[in-house]
C-alpha cells in the first residue's frame, strides 16, 4: 500500500495513541428515558402499567404486541420497545407478550389507582430459532466526540478522542441471532461540521481493520450478505460495530466534533429484504410479507 510519506507519518503517530478508522476498544450505553414514559397521564381514579420488553440480551424489541389478557386492550411497542396503559382500574391485570420470532411470555402486576410515577416492567422474550421467517431491529445511539479523516490509502479515519471511552460512545455491541441470512445497518445523523459531515460505519474483525464498512452522508446503508458475514464472523452470538469520521473523496480532509448519530441495524432471519427496502424510509420490518425480496 502506497502512501505520501509525510502525510503518513504523522498519521501514523495519531493511530499509535488512538486506532485507525476502524479500531475503538470504547463501549456505549444508551440510558435515556423511552419517548412514551414522558408526560404520562390518567384520570384521578385510574392507574398505568409501563414497561419495556426486550430481548435476552437486553436489546429493544420493537413491534412486540402487548395484550392484557381477558380485556380487549391492546398495545404495540414503539423504537425503544416501551408500551404504556393509562387509564386503568385499580388491580391486578395479567399482560401476555408475543412477536414473530420470539416465545410469547406472560407476566402480571398491580395497577394502583392514582399513581403515574410507577415502576418499569421489564418483560423478556427469548427468541424462537425454529420459528417461521423473521427480522430483528437493533436501535444504537452514539455519540462521537471527536476525530479526523483523510482521503489517502483509501482513506483513513483517526479517533483521538477513543482514549477517553466514557465521552466516546463510538462502539457498540450487538446481539446476533443465528442462523442469519442477511443484516443491513442503517445511520443517519444531522450533519453539523463545517469540514464535511461525512462518517464511517463497520463491523470490526480483528487487529485495527473492520472486515466491512462504508463512508458517505446521512443516511449512510451498509449491506451485508451472510456470505460476508459467515467468512469472518462464522457463527457468533454478537458482534461490535464502529464508528468514525469517514472520507469518500482523495483529497478530503473531514472533521469530526461532539457528533451524535443513530444506528438502526436489522438482522434477517429466513429471508432476505428487497433491494430497495431501508428501515430510514420504509420504517420496519417483520416479516417477507412486509419487506420481502419477491
Amino acid at each position: 500500500m502506497e502512501t505520501k510519506p509525510l502525510l503518513v507519518a504523522g498519521l501514523l503517530g495519531a493511530l499509535l495513541l488512538a486506532g485507525c478508522a476502524q479500531s475503538n476498544d470504547g463501549t456505549s450505553s444508551d440510558t435515556s428515558t423511552p419517548d412514551s414514559f414522558k408526560d404520562i397521564q390518567t384520570a384521578p381514579d385510574t392507574g398505568v402499567i409501563k414497561g419495556i420488553v426486550v430481548s435476552e440480551s437486553i436489546t429493544p424489541i420493537a413491534g412486540a404486541n402487548v395484550q392484557l389478557t381477558g380485556q380487549k386492550l391492546n398495545k404495540t411497542t414503539d423504537k425503544d420497545g416501551a408500551f404504556v396503559f393509562t387509564d386503568l382500574k385499580a388491580g391486578t391485570y395479567f399482560l401476555k407478550v408475543s412477536k414473530l420470532g420470539f416465545f410469547t411470555q406472560q407476566t402480571s402486576t398491580t395497577v394502583v389507582e392514582g399513581e403515574t410515577d410507577v415502576k418499569t416492567l421489564k418483560v423478556i422474550l427469548p427468541v424462537d430459532r425454529t420459528s417461521t421467517p423473521f427480522a430483528q431491529l437493533y436501535k444504537w445511539d452514539g455519540f462521537l466526540e471527536c476525530g479526523f479523516g483523510v482521503g489517502v490509502a483509501g482513506g483513513v479515519g483517526v479517533n483521538p478522542c477513543a482514549v477517553d471511552s466514557a465521552n466516546s460512545h463510538n462502539t457498540q455491541e450487538v446481539e446476533v441471532i443465528q442462523p442469519i441470512s442477511f443484516i443491513q445497518i442503517e445511520m443517519v445523523w444531522e450533519g453539523t461540521q463545517q469540514l464535511g459531515s461525512i462518517l464511517n460505519v463497520g463491523i470490526y474483525a480483528s487487529g485495527t481493520a473492520n472486515f466491512v464498512d462504508k463512508s458517505g452522508e446521512s443516511p449512510l446503508t451498509l449491506p451485508v450478505t451472510k456470505e460476508i458475514f459467515d467468512k469472518n464472523k462464522p457463527n457468533v452470538t454478537s458482534m461490535i460495530q464502529r464508528v468514525f469520521t469517514g472520507t469518500t473523496d482523495s483529497s478530503a480532509f473531514v472533521t469530526t466534533l461532539n457528533q451524535r448519530f443513530t444506528v438502526y441495524t436489522t438482522e434477517f432471519h429466513g429471508f432476505l429484504p428487497r433491494e430497495d427496502w431501508t428501515f430510514v424510509k420504509n420504517g420496519d420490518c417483520r416479516s417477507p410479507a412486509e419487506c420481502g425480496k419477491k
